[in-house]
This record gives C-alpha cells, structure tokens and sequence, in this order.
C-alpha cells in the first residue's frame, strides 16, 4: 500500500539532507572554526594546551577568549599604523562568525536564517529569554562595528549584556 506525500525517496531524501538552518549553522560553526584554528597557530587541533609554552589556546569558543578577539581587533584596527594586510571583509566573516558560536555555546543560541533570496543566511543568533522572549543579536553587524571605531562596545561587554538581559527577560 503506497503512502500519500512524499513517497519513500522524498522521505530518505528528508532524513538525509538537513534543513537551510542546519546547514547554515553547520557553515557557520566551520567558518568560526576556521577562525580560531588561523590564530591558534602553534596548537595542534587536540592540543588544548600549547605543549611549547604551556598556555591554553586563546581562541577556544568561551566567553573569555572575547577578550583576545577584542585586542586583535585593535591591534589590525586601531594601532598606531592600521594594517591593510588583513582584508576587513573576511576578517568581519570570520570574527562574527566566531563571536555568534561563542554567544550560541555559552548562552544556548541558535543561529537564526534569513528566507530572503535563494540561499538561507544566517546573520543573527537568537537567544530564548528567561521570560520567553526572544533575543536577538547581529554578531557580523557587532565586529564591524568594533573594527570601524574604538569606542563602540567591546565584544566580550556584549556577551556580558547579553547574558544579564537572558537572565532577566528582557
């Protein structure tokens, strides 16, 4: 007897091929991999201490490897002599799609994807609220402005805010 819908084939196809938000989140969990495994150099990929000088990795996905993010921003950014040698684009990529894994592990977000035009994209990280609201946040949207000026917020402030507004509610 044949089912109705999908037939055996489009239910196969449905188990096997994840979802746009899966695999959005997927390719943002790999691009902020890819991030912190350019600047772990000197780490092996198991190693979570350097076994040279004893230290952890500085960009191991908690809240406080945010600070290291935040320094290497103003020394590419905000020295004395600015570097061209880091393309800002890519660095926004990479940096925000560090930071929305950092804010998605620790707080227990989810990264959000935009319908709009043919490929799923995801921009933003939703966070449930303790009151049941939703919170959202721009993490690409956050680096970019970290790195166009030294006064806006510090990354690792942003994660602290984020994380007093889930306790409360907000």
């Amino acid at each position: 007897m044949a089912s109705r819908g999908k037939g055996f084939f489009g239910r196969v196809r449905d188990a096997l091929v994840p979802s746009p938000s899966v695999q959005a989140a997927r390719t943002m969990n790999l691009q902020a991999r890819m991030f912190a495994d350019s600047y772990n150099m000197g780490y092996s990929l198991s190693d979570e201490v350097s076994p040279l000088t004893g230290k952890k990795k500085p960009y191991d996905f908690s809240p406080e490897s945010l600070a290291e993010v935040d320094q290497l921003v103003d020394d590419l950014f905000h020295g004395s002599e600015p570097t061209d040698a880091v393309d800002p684009a890519l660095f926004v990529s990479g940096a925000g799609a560090y930071f929305g894994e950092v804010i998605a592990r620790g707080l227990g977000g989810q990264w959000a994807v935009s319908r709009e035009g043919p490929a799923a994209t995801p921009s933003q990280v939703e966070l449930p609220g303790a009151d049941g609201t939703t919170l959202m946040e721009a993490p690409f949207d956050r680096v970019a402005d970290r790195m166009r000026s030294k006064e806006a917020p510090r990354l690792e402030a942003a994660y602290r805010d984020l994380q007093a507004g889930r306790a409360k509610g907000a």
